[in-house]
């Protein structure tokens, strides 16, 4: 199991949510350690609620990934791990109960907060398995297959590109 909490630069609090047992294999494909891809939760002001981290057994920082300000949640952190590291969401394992170290908490607030993540993250898990569980049971397939002839192009300029990225950069809540 991986560390519950770490610290990162300007005493940024991390605390563990979820993890996914593995391997960190560098860019370079040279080795294969050992490590937990981890889900954090950090109330710190300088960083995103959720981010991701490969850690070692023992803590040691792997690689990490800042979560998008737009997209704060768990949900979307999971969607990006789902996208860029192929992790499943029925992969993930609930960071358990007996392995959170209260004392870790800067006070009540950061852990309401953090108990709030996890009962977020729960619902994440519980809906991904039980999809998972029905699949096996009663095998289908899905009842919608999309044009794979009609998915836009990545980052082409077209209409619609133009209209997301008028959408992102003239967001009339910032």
């Amino acid at each position: 199991m991986p560390p519950f909490h770490s610290l990162g630069e300007d005493n940024g609090h991390f605390y563990a949510v979820a993890y996914v047992p593995g391997f960190y294999v560098p860019p370079s494909g040279k080795s294969r350690d050992e490590a937990f891809f981890v889900l954090n939760f950090s109330p710190s002001e300088s960083y995103t609620r959720f981010s991701v981290a490969t850690v070692s057994p023992t803590g040691e920082l792997f690689h990490y990934s800042r979560g998008t300000d737009d997209l704060d949640s768990a949900e979307y952190a999971m969607l990006r791990a789902s996208r860029e590291e192929l992790v499943p969401l029925h992969a993930w394992r609930f960071f358990p109960s007996a392995g959170i170290q209260a004392a870790t908490f800067t006070d009540d607030s950061v852990r309401v907060a953090y108990e709030a993540a996890r009962r977020r993250v729960a619902h994440i898990l519980f809906q991904a398995r039980i999809h998972v569980w029905t699949q096996t049971q009663y095998p289908s397939k899905p009842l919608f297959q999309f044009d794979e002839c009609a998915v836009p192009e990545p980052m082409v300029s077209t209409p619609e590109y133009e209209d997301i990225t008028k959408c992102i950069t003239n967001d009339p809540a910032s």
